[in-house]
């Protein structure tokens, strides 16, 4: 079962975005968005929801892969 970072990283892999590319969109650093996908950290909710809104995903699809 995949993690929330690990489906970060699926969503910046598929739209062929580098680390420090997504990082700017998300207003955070490349070091912390590494962390998150690692699952080192844990993305707070407002960044959670601005990454389903610049990817057009489901909050419910980043935390679980359902539909």
């Amino acid at each position: 079962m995949q993690t929330i970072g690990e489906r970060i990283r699926l969503v910046r892999k598929t739209n062929a975005l580098t680390q420090i590319q997504l990082s700017s969109i998300l207003g955070v650093s490349r070091s912390y968005l590494t962390n998150i996908e690692l699952n080192k950290k844990t993305p707070p909710t407002p960044l959670i929801k601005l990454f389903c809104y610049e990817f057009n995903v489901t909050e419910k699809w980043l935390h679980t892969g359902g539909d």
